[in-house]
Formats: structure tokens, sequence, C-alpha cells
């Protein structure tokens, strides 16, 4: 019997590429997002610690050891795969695009730039989040103010303020601004 191919780490040809690939194919990310960047790191940490010294390889198997294991006891999913497929493949069968949905259309698209939509769409549409975050964001006022200032016309140059030493009111917003943050 033919033994298989055998990689530089003294592994089958392929398995890195394949545990990167299974750690999206079968690892419900939502539960465990911490196993995609793992096992990536990992393989990379795998080929660059490589040693061709027997004594020496064990580092590159202990690695992929804990890439196997933290993939063997996180929650599974398909889900991922079957997106794509379900979506990527009835593209390419069935040339049938994902319709985008009318939210979706706002200032930071053609379409929704052509049908007229800004800013306030942006904010009442296209930048609700669900499901909503649990806590509460202390910069969404003081970031639609700015944003409404710009496209009114407002300063747009960065540093503006640091050009302007008699902006004493401008400062002291800024480090109003800054307090209420400490606090």
């Amino acid at each position: 019997m033919n033994s298989p191919p055998v990689s530089l780490l003294g592994l089958p040809h392929g398995l890195l590429n394949r545990l990167e690939v299974t750690s999206h194919e079968d690892i419900d990310c939502h539960q465990a997002p911490h196993v995609v960047p793992f096992v990536n790191i990992c393989c990379r940490q795998a080929k660059e610690w490589y040693d061709a010294d027997l004594e020496k390889i064990g580092r590159a198997r202990m690695i992929i050891g804990n890439a196997i294991r933290i993939m063997a006891r996180a929650l599974k999913s398909r889900m991922g795969d079957h997106f794509q497929a379900a979506v990527g493949l009835r593209n390419l069968l069935e040339y049938e695009a994902p319709e985008v949905p009318d939210f979706a259309l706002d200032r930071h698209t053609q379409r929704g730039r052509r049908m007229g939509r800004g800013l306030a769409h942006f904010r009442t549409d296209g930048a609700v989040l669900v499901p909503e975050p649990a806590t509460d964001n202390p910069y969404v006022e003081e970031a639609y103010r700015l944003w409404n200032l710009r496209q009114s016309g407002g300063q747009l140059e960065l540093g503006a303020a640091a050009k302007k030493p008699d902006d004493s009111a401008g400062e002291s917003r800024q480090l109003e601004l800054c307090q209420n943050q400490l606090d």
C-alpha cells in the first residue's frame, strides 16, 4: 500500500489549507468567532516554525494539533457554506442575482444617490442595526451633527482648529466633548 504524499510538515498535503477552509465551512462563526483567526494563525505559524530536524518538527505539529482541538470543541454550523451555495450558485447556475433590499439603497450607493437619499434617510433606514446594540452609543448625536455640518458646507479641512489659535470657542467645545467622554 502506498503512503499518502507528505508535506514539509510531515503531514498529508493540503492539511493546512483544509483546516482553514473547514474553519469557515463547519464552525458556527457566530457562536465561536475566535476559531477562524486562531486556525489561520496556527497554520501560518506551523509553516514559519517548521524545522526539517525530526527532533524539532513537534513544534509545528503541536500548533496544528491546537487548531484541530479548538475546531473539534467549537459549536458547529454549515450555514456559511449553505449560504454561499444558495446565493452564489443561484447566480452562477440560474443567472439570478440577490435582490438588494430598499433600505440598503442609501447615500453610499449609486442607486440610492439617484433616488435622492441623503443623511436623513441613512439615519432612519440605512444605519438601522438588527439586532439593536445592547449598549447606548454616546457618539451618535455628535457624529450626525458633524456630518450635517460637513454636508452643509462646514469646515472640511482636518486640523483646521489647530490653525486658528484665536478660536477659543472651538477649543472650549473640544475640551467640553473630551471631558464629557471622561465623565
